[in-house]
């Protein structure tokens, strides 16, 4: 979460610098049976660095059949602020929505934090 007005909270980082690329790392909920087309998904982001960083993507992976779509990507630096995704879910059954941060190969410095 982002620190707001002196509160603290929690984070999940990836260094892009240091490790084989491509490569990534994924967070996702538990399975959702059914969502409500008006399903939001809202978290703060830090993107940061030199070169090609990579991108941070909002996926849905459906457990029937193993298909995922992309619902909202964001690529390379974003500078050094937190920034608020606000991402439409929409109706999807049966499936995990996951956060995956996709390291680039040359990026000499950087990370993503959610």
């Amino acid at each position: 979460t982002k620190p707001i007005l002196g509160s603290c909270g929690h984070y999940l980082y990836v260094k892009t610098e240091g490790f084989p690329a491509p490569n990534f790392a994924i967070v996702h909920t538990p399975l959702f049976k059914v969502t409500g087309p008006s399903c939001r998904m809202k978290f703060w982001y830090n993107i940061n660095g030199l070169g090609k960083i990579g991108s941070l993507d909002v996926i849905a992976m459906n457990e029937d059949d193993g298909g995922e779509s992309i619902l909202w990507t964001i690529s390379e630096s974003q500078g050094a602020d937190w920034k608020l995704a606000d991402v439409a879910v929409g109706q999807h059954g049966n499936s995990r929505i996951g956060i995956r941060a996709n390291t680039d190969i040359g990026s000499p410095e950087g990370h993503m934090a959610i």
